[in-house]
C-alpha cells in the first residue's frame, strides 16, 4: 500500500469536508473556534486536520482573519472567485462555486501525484 497516496487522500477528504461545511454555511464568515466545535478535528487527528486546513489557506481557497482576541476573533471564510454574469440565482452561484472548488482540489491532487 502506498502510504503517501493514502495520506494525501485523507488530507483531501478533510479539505472537502471543510469546504462543504463553509459552502453550506448560512454565515459569510465563521468563527474558527465554532468551526472546530462543529467539525470535530480530533476525529481526524491533529496533524491531518492542521495539514488540510493550512493547505486550504495557503492555496487561497479559504482565508482566516482576526487576531484571536476577544475583540478580534479568528474568522474563516470561503474565497469564491468572481462568478460569471450568467449565474442569476443563488443556487446557480453555489453550483458554480462548488464546481470551481472541486476543480481546484483536482488540480492540487494532480500536482501531488506528479511528485510521486
Amino acid at each position: 500500500m502506498d502510504y503517501k497516496l493514502s495520506a494525501q487522500k485523507r488530507v483531501i477528504q478533510i479539505q472537502e469536508e471543510i469546504l462543504q461545511f463553509l459552502a453550506l454555511s448560512t454565515e459569510g464568515d465563521y468563527r474558527v473556534r465554532t468551526l472546530m466545535k462543529d467539525l470535530h478535528p480530533e476525529r481526524y487527528g491533529a496533524s491531518w486536520w492542521h495539514e488540510a486546513y493550512q493547505g486550504l489557506i495557503k492555496s487561497g481557497t479559504i482565508e482566516e482573519t482576526g487576531r484571536g482576541t476577544k475583540n478580534s476573533p479568528r474568522m474563516v471564510s470561503l474565497v469564491i472567485p468572481a462568478l460569471p454574469a450568467i449565474t442569476k440565482t443563488v443556487e446557480d452561484q453555489l453550483s458554480v462555486a462548488m464546481s470551481l472548488l472541486s476543480a481546484h482540489l483536482a488540480v492540487v491532487l494532480a500536482q501531488y501525484l506528479k511528485t510521486l
